[in-house]
């Protein structure tokens, strides 16, 4: 169970720094200080089929490291709250056929006729 919630903590930090491509680069040294320290703490566990082969000195240091990590997530979550950009907020316009023979706008929210 270890291994696998180590595991997606490590694959959910590797798509955090995929994510955060174009923010300040504090807030991307922030994820990818993330994904070292998920790394280090799935390596720790990764060969792990009980907690009983866990020493008492990795649980502590992982648990400092979850601590570390919680407070990096907290504030680029921060960040985001604060400072949402722009192109994430805007419509995807890439969905709509651009392709047709028409030069009709097409109505993204219909009108009523009378």
């Amino acid at each position: 169970m270890a291994r696998n919630l180590t595991q997606q903590l490590h694959t959910t930090c590797q798509t955090l720094l995929f994510n955060v491509q174009g923010l300040p680069q504090n807030i991307q040294d922030q994820a990818k200080h993330l994904g070292v320290m998920a790394g280090d703490i799935y390596s720790a566990f990764r060969n792990v089929t009980s907690f009983k082969e866990v020493s008492d000195g990795v649980l502590t240091s992982s648990k400092g490291q979850l601590q570390k990590m919680k407070e990096s997530l907290d504030e680029v979550m921060d960040y985001l709250v604060n400072n949402t950009p722009l192109n994430w907020l805007m419509l995807d316009f890439s969905a709509f056929d651009s392709t047709s023979d028409t030069d009709e706008v097409p109505d993204i929210i219909p009108l009523e006729e009378d």
